[in-house]
């Protein structure tokens, strides 16, 4: 797979994975508000004709998104074929801004937005809580959600959702308030390329706050207009 295209499906991997919610939601003292949760791709196909659909899933084995959230950030990394690519994305509530951090091929990127307004769109949801799974514990219960948003192919998403673990982030860009009442434990997205399907792994209610704090130094900082001329998708990420 090439570089701009590496870079790309990254980029969207990273838009259908991390969204901002200005929203409080009141939660209760069994509702976990601050933790660490780490999700793994289990499944990973492309369509006949994209780009490396050749290599099928195997180019994207053991890829990690990872979730650190409190009441004032939230950083969300997605790590792509064990090291090879790495997008870090940070979310900081006080100044509104958000960061964006890729590191892959050798190559440090950095892009600094304000958190973005919604998007011109369509978005439906339908809840079936008659369907639920246990997944690490938590009980769940499936969503389906369709988006047809300007400048986007339409995407289907697939979710187990439990309402016991509640940052004020969630998963679905380019939604811009959270669309779910917790988040997901296990995420199929699909839209007229690909197929992922994400299943969370590990949740912690402790961690070590100093994640946030990123050296910034030997990332070269672009704009967005930098963004697009490398070919890149320009959303929440690269």
């Amino acid at each position: 797979m090439k570089m701009n295209q590496l870079k790309s499906l990254t980029g969207l991997i990273v838009a259908l994975l991390f969204l901002f919610s200005n929203c409080d939601t009141p939660t209760s003292q069994s509702e976990f508000t601050v933790g660490h949760a780490e999700w793994q791709l289990i499944d990973f196909k492309l369509e006949e004709g994209f780009p490396g659909a050749e290599m099928g899933g195997d180019m994207l084995e053991n890829s990690t998104i990872s979730m650190f959230f409190n009441d004032y950030k939230e950083l969300m990394i997605m790590d792509m074929m064990g090291g090879f690519s790495i997008t870090k994305v940070l979310f900081d509530r006080k100044n509104e801004q958000v960061t964006s951090y890729l590191h892959s091929m050798g190559e440090k990127l950095m892009l600094k937005v304000e958190a973005p307004d919604d998007p011109e769109g369509e978005i439906k949801i339908v809840k079936d809580e008659s369907n639920r799974k246990e997944i690490l514990g938590f009980d769940s219960y499936k969503v389906e959600m369709t988006m047809n948003v300007e400048g986007m192919a339409p995407q289907k998403v697939e979710a187990y959702i439990t309402e016991k673990i509640k940052p004020r982030s969630s998963f679905i860009q380019p939604a811009h308030n959270n669309p779910f009442d917790g988040v997901p434990l296990k995420l199929t997205v699909e839209d007229q390329n690909m197929r992922m399907i994400f299943e969370a792994m590990e949740f912690h209610e402790d961690f070590d706050e100093s994640v946030f704090d990123i050296d910034e130094s030997e990332y070269q900082k672009i704009d967005m207009e930098a963004i697009k001329q490398r070919g890149l998708t320009g959303q929440m990420g690269f």
